[in-house]
């Protein structure tokens, strides 16, 4: 008995050691399993709850001496945002500030000016006045108070007058923080050649006089103060977001423009929209987004435009390489790991089309993405609408009321597209080598009205032609300049089958040499030139049509060629390959595009 008592505790003294060493180890591994004692009787979740909420209108106030890229910033969100369905738009004070007291001398910004300051005060008030009142036409919508507000007091009553007003408008300060001498120069340059302020005035004038406004305001310019005013939701962007910090930023402001805001910056790089070439099978001949099987394979022309594609690539990446290290730049993945020296990011979809594309131009490297599939149409994939309005009539008049919003039975809406293509087009936009992006029609419509700043509400109208590339390069502005290449069999007769390139490093073949002297033609070319179509706009990201971009069409490398057409935004029956069926889908603003055949 005494024997079997004591093998009886030994055992329970070793399943005692053994618990132990498993709570120890779980504690390691999970962290404490006890519930928590902090209830939204904190003061500190009360104002958590409190940001977290969604604010259905918002006003960001930006904040930054001249010359910082606060107008940059400005108008890169207010695309970011309306791409996304926000409804946004920017209030620019010096704007209101010219309307009221003509374009200003340095002078005028002297902080013991007393007049000089009543009127840029007046000016502030008005714009304000105007956002407040633009906010109230909308019950989701977003202004962008566009100013140096380069005091604390300023903010403050800025804050209190917005919560005046209504105090479910939330309120988010953004200050641009600029300590970069070599960018901080660009941006004067780039100010100085492009401000209604210094007309009139010489380079050297116009310089001097911009480089005397800032000292002025830094007589009495107050950065955000993490105590003073840490009860505000802010981000500051130093450098233009190589380093950011945010404080009580929560809900869709860090999920969402805070990321965005970590990517944007003022290098430049082509990014590239290609649509996967012609296929075989059902609905090959059909420019409906979602009605070719998923696994179609290239059909020959398809395979001929794949081949042309890589040469295309090698031309456009050894052109922007041309005079600089390579070791300059990083590629980024989504995965996080970052490439030095890398030549390019190529991102496709996972369909075979896709992967086979790339794999026939010779591209070794290449980040397959499930975000850059088509959209999915359920049920009702690989059906054209025509066959949808007799199949599933009650469906299609939805639709027709609302392609946008409206999800297709067990698939997706564009909405629905727009947010899985978030995360990639940040990705895309903090790339600083050439990206080239190889996917499909409506990922393609939706990706191209971000570009254009045209409504993602119509992007299902937009004509993205078979064989045809759009090459996009940033302006300092914040918006970007484009041109368009036929890769079709029409365009290459002399040439219909060229051969791959082995690796990205190969030295351009003849027809990727002559799309680089494409390039270098295009920077010289007269007005009259038969063989581009150039088109430029004012860049506002709240129009509904293609005019804020600049747009040029080419025609690349053809000896024997001189008459193929690849249309700026507009398809018709001769446009690189593309169907006339699709004429039918050309937003309104490519009826003043009067493109010139080549």
């Amino acid at each position: 008995s005494s024997s079997n008592s004591n093998s009886s505790n030994s055992v329970f003294s070793t399943l005692r050691v053994e618990a132990d060493a498993n709570s120890k180890a779980s504690y390691y591994q999970q962290g404490s399993m006890s519930v928590g004692k902090r209830t939204m009787a904190s003061e500190r979740m009360k104002e958590r709850a409190r940001l977290t909420q969604p604010a259905p209108r918002l006003v960001i106030v930006m904040v930054g001496l001249p010359g910082r890229g606060k107008s940059f910033i400005s108008r890169k969100l207010s695309r970011f945002l309306n791409w996304k369905g926000l409804t946004t738009k920017v209030f620019n004070v010096g704007q209101y500030r010219r309307n009221l007291a003509g374009a200003g001398e340095s002078s005028f910004f002297d902080p013991d000016n007393a007049q000089a300051k009543d009127l840029r005060e007046k000016a502030a008030a008005t714009a304000l006045e105007s956002l407040l009142s633009w906010l109230d036409q909308s019950t989701h919508s977003i202004g962008i108070f566009d100013a140096t507000n380069s005091v604390a007091s300023r903010r403050r009553r800025i804050y209190e007058t917005i919560k005046a007003h209504s105090d479910r408008v939330g309120v988010l300060f953004i200050e641009s923080v600029c300590e970069d001498r070599a960018v901080l120069e660009e941006n004067l340059i780039n100010k100085v050649n492009n401000s209604p302020d210094f007309a009139g005035m010489t380079f050297q004038e116009a310089l001097a006089d911009l480089r005397k406004r800032i000292e002025l305001y830094e007589k009495v310019y107050e950065s955000i103060s993490e105590v003073t005013e840490n009860e505000f939701s802010f981000i500051k962007l130093y450098n233009l977001s190589s380093k950011v910090l945010a404080n009580k930023v929560y809900g869709i402001t860090s999920k969402s423009t805070l990321p965005y805001l970590m990517s944007i910056h003022v290098g430049t790089r082509p990014i590239v929209l290609i649509r996967v070439g012609a296929t075989k099978g059902k609905n090959s001949d059909t420019e409906e987004p979602g009605s070719v099987a998923k696994t179609a394979s290239l059909s020959e022309e398809g395979e001929r435009f794949a081949r042309r594609l890589g040469e295309y690539m090698r031309s456009v990446t050894n052109t922007f390489y041309s005079g600089q290290s390579d070791a300059a730049v990083k590629v980024r993945f989504s995965d996080g790991r970052v490439h030095f020296g890398a030549r390019w990011k190529v991102l496709t979809s996972t369909l075979p089309r896709a992967r086979r594309t790339i794999e026939l131009g010779g591209v070794e490297e290449a980040e397959a993405t499930g975000a850059l599939n088509p959209i999915d149409k359920g049920v009702l994939s690989e059906t054209v609408m025509a066959d949808i309005q007799t199949v599933d009539p009650a469906f299609f008049a939805r639709w027709a009321a609302s392609p946008f919003h409206t999800r297709f039975p067990g698939g997706e809406s564009y909405r629905d597209v727009v947010s899985r293509l978030e995360p990639c087009l940040i990705d895309i936009e903090q790339q600083t080598a050439p990206v080239f992006i190889i996917s499909h029609v409506s990922v393609l419509q939706v990706l191209y009205s971000y570009f254009s700043g045209t409504s993602t509400e119509t992007c299902h109208t937009i004509p993205i032609p078979l064989h045809e590339v759009i090459e996009l390069t940033p302006v300092l502005g914040g918006s970007w300049v484009e041109k368009r290449f036929c890769l079709g069999d029409e365009a290459h007769p002399a040439h219909p089958h060229p051969h791959p390139h082995p690796s990205v490093s190969a030295s351009a073949s003849a027809s990727a040499s002559a799309h680089a002297s494409a390039h270098a033609s295009n920077s010289n070319s007269s007005s009259n030139n038969n063989n581009n179509h150039q088109r430029t706009g004012s860049g506002n990201s709240t129009n509904n049509s293609t005019s804020g971009l600049a747009a040029q069409t080419s025609v690349p490398p053809s000896p024997s060629n001189n008459s193929a057409s690849c249309g700026v935004g507009a398809v018709s029956a001769g446009s690189c390959g593309s169907d006339s069926s699709a004429s039918a889908a050309v937003p309104t603003a490519t009826a003043n595009a009067n493109p010139t055949p080549a």
